[in-house]
């Protein structure tokens, strides 16, 4: 791969051509992991503009364009600089701001955005009780992006829907959750069967990222259902899914819990024959005594939310 550094012959070098603000590698770091400028911007707790600027100069600054594409995606020198640069940058910055910010017990929680907005005031309220002085580092992602920093000592734990975790990583089961289908509630469809015997479906079918647990699920279902149906909208995330079955322009699998099926103008049909998907708390090694006690609360907490649903 070319280095991102401009050679003599094609361009002048620039005065340090390796060392570069921190703001702004921090930001390409953001962009990398989050997968988007927006998601990026508000990890960071600055405006899009102000994201979008450091990237731009961060790219004038290496010469070469770093991301490409609708949401923004890391192109060869964007995955270069991460690995070779941005990721031990980040770890360095990252590291420091906890040394900062107190000398307290901190676990680093990764989960789905959805997780994060529905659920971690509950299971943080559950820390704070069983830990009151814990300080709690919290890292929104997708399944394969939390197994990486699981794997990296990023963070010391994620919930995750997963069968087996990959080698090296251990999981606790929390809970299980139905997957359920959702139609748009105009239709009056009633049933799973009415809605794919109709000769043509009568909204297109969306499915979240086949990453995810909802879709490693309901694929395979499909298949063995030996329904001839396309997949035409892939959904960026499970919690996308009541927003885009809500406005008439689709239906497909989701989890079944209250905050996602109870939305106005969807209707959750059961699926016969899928079995229920597992949530589990995953992390790296033999967990600390920390770890076991937060273990133990985010349990609680979960045996709560179910009873809650």
């Amino acid at each position: 791969m070319k280095p991102l550094a401009a050679s003599p012959a094609s361009a002048e070098k620039p005065e340090n051509p390796l060392i570069h603000d921190l703001n702004h590698i921090m930001v390409a770091v953001e962009i990398y992991e989050q997968r988007g400028l927006n998601r990026a911007a508000r990890a960071l707790r600055i405006s899009k503009s102000q994201a979008h600027d450091a990237l731009k100069q961060l790219e004038h600054d290496c010469r070469h364009t770093l991301f490409e594409g609708k949401p923004l995606r890391p192109n060869a020198a964007g995955e270069h600089l991460y690995q070779t640069l941005g990721l031990p940058v980040a770890r360095i910055v990252r590291n420091y701001v906890v040394y900062l910010e107190g000398t307290g017990p901190l676990i680093s929680i990764g989960a789905s955005e959805y997780v994060l907005q529905e659920y971690i005031a509950k299971i943080i309220a559950e820390f704070r009780r069983v830990i009151p002085e814990l300080r709690i580092c919290l890292r929104a992602g997708g399944r394969e992006q939390l197994e990486a920093k699981l794997v990296n000592h990023e963070i010391h734990l994620a919930i995750l829907t997963v069968e087996q975790p990959p080698a090296g990583l251990v999981s606790q089961k929390l809970l299980a959750v139905p997957v359920t289908f959702l139609v748009p509630a105009r239709l009056g469809i009633e049933s799973v069967e009415a809605f794919f015997s109709a000769p043509r479906l009568p909204v297109p079918l969306a499915c979240p990222p086949p990453t995810e647990g909802v879709s490693r699920r309901f694929l395979p279902w499909l298949r063995k259902q030996r329904k001839e149906c396309a997949i035409t909208i892939d959904a960026a995330s499970t919690a996308m899914m009541p927003q885009l079955v809500a406005g008439g322009s689709a239906a497909g699998p989701c989890v079944g819990v209250k905050g996602l099926t109870g939305h106005p103008g969807v209707k959750a049909l059961p699926l016969p024959g899928l079995d229920p998907l597992e949530v589990r708390a995953v992390y790296c090694g033999q967990p600390s005594e920390l770890l076991q006690a937060t273990l133990g609360a985010i349990g609680e907490a979960a045996r709560a939310l179910t009873s809650a649903e």
